[in-house]
């Protein structure tokens, strides 16, 4: 009968570290949760704008269909004007 720490995958306790080796891998620790930071950062960034250029755009789209409509009317009108003087 195998009991739970007779396992190959359980971990075994480190008796002495050295300091170094402490400092290191905190280190290594702080500088990991320093780069995934910014990663996320950077893609919370790339995220909103390009929210904001879809916006833009759109907004860009709303401008020049409502001026082309316009332009028609004004256009409509003054050839009607002109056509019914003569």
């Amino acid at each position: 009968m195998k009991t739970f720490f007779n396992r190959p995958y359980m971990y075994s306790k480190i008796e002495n570290e050295d300091k170094e080796d402490i400092k290191h891998r905190k280190a290594q620790f702080l500088i990991y949760k320093s780069l995934k930071k910014a990663d996320s950062i950077v893609s919370k960034r790339r995220k909103s704008s390009y929210w904001l250029k879809m916006k833009f755009c759109k907004l860009k789209i709303k401008i020049g269909r409502k001026l082309k409509k316009l332009r028609k009317k004004i256009f409509f009108t003054f050839s009607s004007t002109s056509t019914s003087k003569v």
